[in-house]
């Protein structure tokens, strides 16, 4: 798990852990909650206010990973990250649209879906595409679970399918 986070915040990628499931960890104890002015994204603890603990700092990183103990890796998506993520889960009905969804890097997801990343064109982007259902759009504000962490369900493995680059977001996504 280290090997990869520190891989992924090489190519700019903020990290974080979740628990073993897919949602993030509780707030420590210490954490302030609802307190008017805390910075989510400045806050110093290591787990706490989900994607905004992301970080590309590999000593914050391997602190992370020390304190949440066989928590899935996850990757900050949205203007962070640069990346826009198309959440393919064939469980719910989602396929891929060859001609709307250009080839890219991409991860079998450990649920049996995919994870199409993309490069972030920047402004708002809508949370789903409507005409496909089973298909999410993970941009800012959101997360995806990453490789190698293990589904909580399925325990399947979350692996790269192909080692294509990142492209842009075709348009018409």
């Amino acid at each position: 798990t280290l090997a990869a986070a520190l891989e992924y915040a090489d190519r700019g990628w903020p990290v974080f852990l979740l628990g073993r499931s897919k949602r993030p960890v509780a707030n420590c104890q210490r954490c302030p909650k609802g307190v008017p002015g805390h910075d989510r994204e400045a806050c110093p603890c290591l787990t706490c206010h989900g994607f905004y603990a992301a970080t590309v700092d590999p000593d914050r990183i391997a602190a992370m990973i020390g304190a949440v103990s066989g928590g899935l890796l996850a990757i900050r998506t949205g203007a962070a990250s640069g990346l826009v993520v198309v959440d393919v889960d064939p469980r719910n009905g989602g396929s891929v649209d060859r001609l709307l969804m250009a080839p890219t890097a991409t991860v079998a997801t450990g649920g049996g879906g995919w994870h199409l990343l993309y490069a972030h064109p920047g402004g708002m982007m809508p949370s789903e595409l409507p005409s496909h259902p089973g298909v999410d759009i993970k941009a800012d504000g959101g997360y995806i679970v990453a490789p190698p962490s293990i589904h909580p369900d399925t325990r399947l493995r979350y692996r790269w399918a192909n080692s294509r680059p990142v492209v842009e977001m075709p348009r018409a996504l």
